[in-house]
């Protein structure tokens, strides 16, 4: 799913005998370390079914809007928002005062046979919940929403049901315009794929499915990342964070059945949301109701959602205050860290800087 930024390697470190030993200890680090993942201190304040939010204190808090961090519902775990120490976005959040916090969908447990019929309402329901659990503990009157990957679906669909709420909107790397999605889009094409079979077979789409869907997007990954990893040894950084990236991939999440019908059904092969004719509960979600303040990140080689399948939120949205930003990069080029990201992450903090 992911792999570590290759660093080209200054020398060559197999050529080299003063570096066999640190490439050889790193690679017996790979092989047997677990490393320890969501480094960040955090305090459970709400749960519903399986669901946690967390708050991670900070010691200095800033006035600024809380920030609720929502992320994809299924797929994987959301460790990439706190990898590890010095990569970390809720660290580096909390670092610089802001009050945050983030719904781990799973943080009481694995999606089983009783969640099956988990659908867009549960998800949307705990968002609402998690919202006002929110501004309870912060005092906040509204909140700064922020949505990755499929948390981008979820949140967009909940601003649009409930702007007054907050503060801001920030999306990053998630679809919203399904209309043009690049191979997923071809592969669930109702021509071929047999939903309602699938579903009928299994009420949870199994982990192992998810999982190969996701690598024919990019065959070879491992192959470049085992290469990578391999010409990157004697780097120290290098290791750590592949080890950390292979942890996370390595365990898959499946998704609840009642859920993956109508992301398919209705989105990756109607495209309702920005056409209007997705409903939660029967109220049809208006994205022009969505006029809080709205930032879209992009990330240029995304091949699981498109720069414009983010940034296509900012065409029927009614606010004043919106912006798209595109970083080279893939998928998770947003949450593992640097000096560049870092900057996008001071955006997250401060936007938007005003409101007109």
């Amino acid at each position: 799913m992911a792999k570590a930024k290759a660093e080209r390697p200054k020398s060559r470190w197999w050529e080299n005998p003063e570096a066999w030993g640190k490439a050889l200890a790193n690679l017996q680090r790979f092989v047997t370390e677990d490393v320890p993942i969501e480094p960040t201190p955090k305090q459970p304040i709400w749960s519903y079914n399986k669901a946690v939010v967390y708050h991670y204190p900070t010691e200095r808090p800033t006035e600024r809007p809380p920030v609720l961090i929502v992320p994809w519902p299924a797929i994987s775990r959301s460790f990439p928002f706190d990898l590890l120490p010095g990569r970390s976005f809720t660290e580096y959040l909390v670092a610089h005062g802001q009050r945050t916090y983030k719904i781990d969908w799973l943080g009481l447990g694995g999606y089983g046979p009783e969640d099956a019929d988990l659908d867009f309402e549960y998800f949307v329901h705990v968002i609402h919940r998690s919202v006002d659990r929110v501004r309870r503990h912060s005092g906040a009157p509204r909140v700064k929403l922020l949505g990755y990957c499929l948390g981008v679906t979820l949140a967009a669909i909940y601003a649009a049901l409930h702007a007054e709420r907050l503060h801001a909107l920030v999306v990053a790397a998630g679809p919203v315009d399904f209309s043009d999605i690049g191979p997923f889009a071809q592969w669930t094409d109702e021509r071929y794929f047999q939903l309602e079979q699938l579903l009928r077979t299994y009420d949870l789409v199994p982990a192992e499915f998810v999982r190969v869907g996701f690598q024919m997007l990019n065959p070879s990954l491992d192959l470049r990342a085992s290469v990578d990893l391999f010409e990157n040894l004697a780097s120290d950084r290098f290791v750590e964070m592949n080890t950390a990236l292979r942890k996370w991939s390595s365990e898959w999440i499946p998704f609840p059945g009642a859920f993956f019908r109508r992301l398919i059904r209705d989105l990756y092969q109607q495209n309702k949301l920005v056409k209007g004719e997705f409903a939660i509960h029967g109220q049809a979600v208006d994205l022009r109701r969505i006029t809080c303040p709205v930032l879209a990140f992009c990330a240029q080689t995304d091949n699981i959602a498109p720069p414009w399948t983010t940034e296509g939120l900012l065409k029927h949205v009614d606010s004043a205050v919106k912006e798209a930003i595109t970083v080279p990069g893939g998928h998770v080029r947003f949450l593992t860290g640097g000096p560049s990201v870092e900057r996008l992450w001071d955006r997250v903090m401060a936007w938007p800087e005003r409101t007109t």
